[in-house]
């Protein structure tokens, strides 16, 4: 009987590891289908390091994006971050930075609700999420922004339009300070 209750013990144990890692791997094929809207990449010279310390840094905003962006202010250092970046046509876009992976490189922000209602271009949009990575590859760094934008297809392809536009500034202004 002994012999019986273990073998049954070690089989429903068997039974619940094989459906966590079943659950676990179904989790990891949802989480690797996202398909992002924008997915753009700028080679840089500067070392990745230098790239991570500029796009963190609220002061060197206006300088990486080329003037496009004028001015941001981070509320605090802790995730998630709220920040309030300013473009050049003196409109402020409100931001919550919910991952900041220093080893990594990895900085994920999405545009707040109350911007989403308050900008008239993003009128109809959901959602706006900003995946931002910096790799070393080689001799130079890929930066890389992915944009992930959910809403009606209207309001979808306006809002991309302008965040395509902003990206451009920000390829532009680290290619300037890469020349530099």
């Amino acid at each position: 009987m002994k012999f019986l209750n273990n073998y049954l013990a070690c089989l429903l144990t068997l039974l619940l590891s094989g459906l966590c890692i079943f659950q676990a791997s179904a989790q990891m094929a949802a989480a690797t289908r996202v398909k992002y809207d924008i997915d753009r990449s700028t080679s840089v010279s500067l070392s990745a390091f230098k790239v991570w310390q500029l796009l963190l840094d609220d002061g060197q905003i206006s300088r990486i994006s080329d003037g496009y962006i004028t001015a941001s202010l981070s509320e605090d250092k802790k995730t998630p971050v709220h920040r309030v970046v300013t473009f050049s046509t003196g409109k402020p876009r409100k931001e919550i930075v919910s991952q900041i992976e220093h080893d990594k490189y990895l900085l994920v922000y999405t545009v707040s609700k109350s911007s989403l209602k308050e900008i008239p271009l993003y009128i109809g949009i959901d959602e706006i999420q900003f995946v931002v990575t910096v790799k070393d590859k080689d001799d130079k760094t890929t930066i890389n922004w992915k944009v992930k934008v959910l809403g009606n297809e209207s309001a979808k392809n306006s809002a991309l339009e302008q965040l395509n536009q902003e990206i451009s500034h920000y390829e532009n202004g680290f290619k300037k300070i890469d020349l530099q």
